[in-house]
């Protein structure tokens, strides 16, 4: 995966020597990574937020119900 990322130029990759505070390797966004992943959040966040209404939806609903089904009992 790491090897497609940099091969498409999501990614760099830089290897840290005598180093034993940080990882063996560094990950660096390019331009064109950040922008892939700003597009990708975009549609994440779409994603989420009609899911979001759907819930709210369904929520009013079954809030309806509940309030005919009790009415219905007295």
């Amino acid at each position: 995966l790491i090897q497609a990322l940099t091969g498409k130029g999501i990614i760099k990759l830089k290897r840290f020597k005598n180093s034993r505070q940080k990882s063996g390797y560094l990950y660096i966004l390019t331009p064109r990574g950040i922008k892939q992943k700003t597009e990708i959040t975009g549609m994440f966040l779409k994603q989420r937020l009609k899911e979001y209404d759907k819930l709210q939806e369904e929520i009013q609903m079954l809030i309806l119900k509940l309030g005919n089904a009790d009415a219905g009992r007295n």
